[in-house]
């Protein structure tokens, strides 16, 4: 009877034993339970508002930051070029026939002409020049012309200049002083360079009657140019640069490894 009292005393022993082990393994005594945790009203807003996520081992995964592809400007055109001053120079060269319509003492005339890159009260065009024929006659003069484009390719110049004269074996005006009235009407090319036709008539200033005057009528190329025309020039083509320039362009736009900036340089200087 001792024997069987003292075996199952034992047995319970042993049994309280492993059970209070196990519950310590757990980390809480055996028969006490983890308190919740006590919940701030904000808290219990923002589960509201999104339920909390409960995230197991199979379901877990790691995010990693991956920071965008920088986005490369465009690249640059072959040819760019640049047009900084909206009204250059122009040189014309006309070539034409010498009092064709009046007295017939016809003759070969050469013109060359300047308009300098400027206007007067921002209409008036400037024009500088001068003609001779085959038989003598020539004349030097100085005046203003009013350019404008009845379209975007036909442009028209009316203008007067006076100078002095002389008759050689052409047709005598009676006087040096003359004033020289026409036009020109031309068609305008993408460079703004004109071909057309100009004509113009020469008078001693006294009227327009037969006895005072004659007539020039030519065919005109007039071309824009930098000469004379002060801060007139035009970029140079990247196509053509030098290679240390187009290297300098180029680091511009060419981001560095690791660059999310897109290759955009800040000017020395500025960055202050």
């Amino acid at each position: 009877m001792k024997a069987r009292l003292f075996s199952a005393l034992l047995t319970g022993t042993a049994a309280l034993v492993v059970v209070t082990a196990t519950a310590m393994a757990d980390g809480m005594p055996y028969g006490v339970t983890q308190p919740q945790p006590q919940l701030t009203p904000l808290d219990q807003a923002l589960d509201q508002l999104q339920p909390p996520v409960t995230v197991t081992q199979e379901t877990e995964t790691t995010i990693e930051t991956v920071a965008p592809a920088p986005q490369l400007p465009p690249p640059a055109p072959e040819q760019r070029v640049v047009e900084v001053q909206d009204n250059p120079s122009f040189f014309g060269l006309s070539i034409g026939m010498y009092d064709p319509l009046t007295h017939g003492e016809k003759a070969a005339a050469l013109n060359l002409e300047w308009q300098p890159s400027m206007k007067i009260a921002g209409v008036l065009q400037p024009i500088f020049g001068g003609f001779a024929t085959t038989s003598g006659a020539m004349m030097g003069y100085g005046g203003v012309g009013v350019p404008f484009n009845i379209t975007d390719r036909v442009f028209i110049m009316p203008s007067v200049a006076v100078g002095a004269y002389k008759e050689g074996a052409g047709y005598d005006l009676g006087r040096t002083l003359a004033f020289r009235y026409g036009t020109e009407i031309a068609y305008q090319f993408d460079d703004k360079s004109r071909l057309g036709l100009n004509a113009h008539v020469i008078t001693n200033g006294e009227s327009f009657d037969r006895d005072d005057r004659t007539e020039v009528i030519s065919l005109v190329y007039t071309m824009p140019t930098n000469i004379l025309s002060g801060s007139g020039r035009t970029a140079t083509p990247l196509a053509s640069a030098s290679p240390s320039m187009a290297a300098q362009q180029a680091a511009l736009v060419q981001p560095a490894a690791g660059d999310v900036t897109g290759g955009l340089k800040m000017p020395e200087g500025l960055n202050r």
